[in-house]
């Protein structure tokens, strides 16, 4: 499992967490030892008594140390998992336009399974462990007896999780289910809500939604009942065999410190076997959505992402020549194709929708990051970050007060850039407004190769003058235009159809 191998790739953590348990474990047997010695009938407050008061309260802070140490590594863990999602994430939408809910929904299993599955395994571990320890030290006072009762009750027990287990797994495939295509639901609610708003739609997405949620909460009712009933099972079998004990205890003039250590040792591991338990159950009913993340992630360190294609980069100064040595996969291109690149001047990728224009550049990115050629980019489909303008330039290192009070006057975006416009949130920019906003970015950055992939699909011919006219003015920068039409006015170095 790989959350556990996050956990557990650091031996000094692994150490210190099986050496907190084990000292938890003997405290505790050692209690029990010690109340198997107590003599009830004393009035006085003896050493034995001194020491069983110590010893509880030490079992008391260990334990609480122990929960203390499991969840913080645990989440440790998770953090370091969210982080390896993030790099997978990346790797693959880079060059696919992968949807983002089915990321955001394995991100939301990371959370759920990192807080609700991963610490109460770890926690049942150290149950078992302690448990165990105890288990041992009631064998040793008392003899075979504790073993064919342990063996009764876990019978019994066994019985009962038979019988749930099939249903438990059923209802964690629909609870994964339901985890992606509530990401589906809500992204389809978001990202078309003018389309359904148009169409008059919306109850019919709702009443999906709600079809979603009541398979939700069908399955996790049944999930956590089910879960629950082998636990008070056992809880029952081990009150049981206690109320047996004093009666046995009442006939045969049993030890009271015998009676008292057998309940002690019996209400301890009620809890132990409690956390134990719940530890396989989670384990057992999220086994899919655990599943899942293996597979993203495994994919990823197996390097089955997308790798660009070879090119060859000769630089001479103002000219920069690109030459792929082999096909870009998923694009209509001409073989041994060749890009030249001058400083001032446009060179133009042309074709129609989806021969892969995009496609090809962000292979050529993804080469040229190996090189130190910076690359620009200007695109519609460019992510809205969660942010303000201002907070969108700082991300970017763009810190030109004056530059950027230009540009954004004269590309109409606002007044002065400290005025209102920089505090302005990205998602509230209409799609013109966000572009230009990027031309600003890429405009004071400089970049050596500046792709302008649709750059002005959505803007005012008046617009698109100032802005060439601005992008004309650069010293060190090359452009790429990708259009599916040509743009005039232009000082042009070379064109390629893709379509031809």
């Amino acid at each position: 499992m790989i959350i556990l191998q996050l956990l557990f790739n650091s031996p000094p953590k692994v150490f210190k967490l099986v050496s907190l348990v084990v000292v938890a474990a003997i405290v505790e047997t050692t209690l029990i030892f010690s109340l198997s010695k107590l003599d009830v009938t004393s009035t006085q407050f003896t050493y034995e008594a001194s020491l069983i008061v110590a010893l509880t309260f030490s079992a008391l802070i260990l334990r609480l140390a122990c929960l203390w140490i499991v969840n913080y590594h645990c989440l440790s863990a998770v953090s370091k998992l969210n982080t390896r999602l993030l790099d997978s994430i990346h790797e693959r939408s880079f060059h696919n336009r992968i949807q983002s809910f089915n990321f955001t929904s394995q991100a939301e299993k990371v959370q759920i399974i990192g807080t609700s599955v991963l610490v109460p395994i770890v926690n049942g571990i150290a149950s078992l462990i302690i448990g165990f320890f105890i288990f041992c030290t009631l064998i040793w006072l008392y003899g075979l007896s504790i073993i064919w009762l342990t063996i009764f009750i876990f019978m019994f027990y066994f019985l009962v999780v038979v019988a749930v287990n099939g249903k438990l797994g059923d209802n964690s495939k629909v609870l994964a289910n339901y985890q992606l295509k509530r990401a589906l639901l809500i992204n389809e609610a978001t990202d078309g809500s003018v389309e359904i708003e148009v169409s008059n739609t919306f109850h019919k997405q709702k009443k999906r939604f709600k079809d979603n949620e009541g398979n939700f909460v069908r399955s996790a009712a049944k999930l956590l009942f089910l879960g629950g009933v082998p636990r008070y099972v056992l809880e029952c079998m081990l009150i049981l065999a206690l109320i047996i004990a004093l009666i046995y205890g009442q006939i045969t003039d049993l030890e009271s410190s015998d009676i008292i250590t057998f309940a002690f040792g019996c209400l301890r591991l009620v809890p132990l076997a409690q956390q134990t338990y719940n530890g396989w159950a989670r384990y057992r009913g999220n086994q899919t959505s655990i599943q899942e993340i293996i597979n993203t992630l495994a994919t990823y360190e197996a390097g089955g992402f997308y790798t660009p294609s070879k090119l060859e980069v000769v630089d001479k100064g103002d000219r920069l020549l690109i030459h792929w040595l082999e096909k870009v996969k998923h694009v209509e291109m001409p073989p041994r194709l060749k890009l030249e690149f001058e400083i001032g001047k446009f060179s133009e990728i042309k074709g129609r929708s989806g021969i892969g224009k995009s496609a090809l550049i962000h292979d050529m990115i993804k080469g040229l990051n190996r090189t130190k050629i910076n690359v620009g980019l200007v695109a519609p489909y460019n992510a809205r970050f969660s942010c303000t303008v201002n907070e969108y330039m700082e991300f970017f290192d763009i810190t030109n007060r004056l530059r950027l009070n230009d540009l954004v006057k004269k590309f109409k975006l606002g007044k002065e850039y400290d005025d209102d416009f920089s505090g302005r949130h990205i998602i509230e920019l209409s799609t013109g407004e966000f572009q230009r906003l990027q031309l600003v970015r890429e405009l004071i950055k400089e970049p050596r190769i500046l792709i302008l992939d649709e750059a002005f699909a959505n803007l005012d011919q008046e617009v698109i003058s100032t802005i060439i006219h601005e992008l004309i003015l650069m010293q060190n920068t090359a452009f790429l235009l990708v259009s599916h039409t040509a743009l005039s006015g232009v000082p042009k170095l070379m064109e390629i159809n893709l379509d031809k």
